[in-house]
């Protein structure tokens, strides 16, 4: 399925699924503020 971050409704469930436990919320928060930025 394609999904785009700003589908992201922070339920946690890609965190849970990540075989690598990447915290993928806080990475994508901070990826959307600096793109925000710049």
């Amino acid at each position: 399925l394609e999904k785009n971050a700003e589908d992201c409704t922070e339920c946690g469930e890609c965190e849970e699924k990540c075989p690598y436990e990447l915290p993928i919320r806080k990475m994508l928060k901070e990826k959307h503020r600096l793109l925000l930025e710049s």
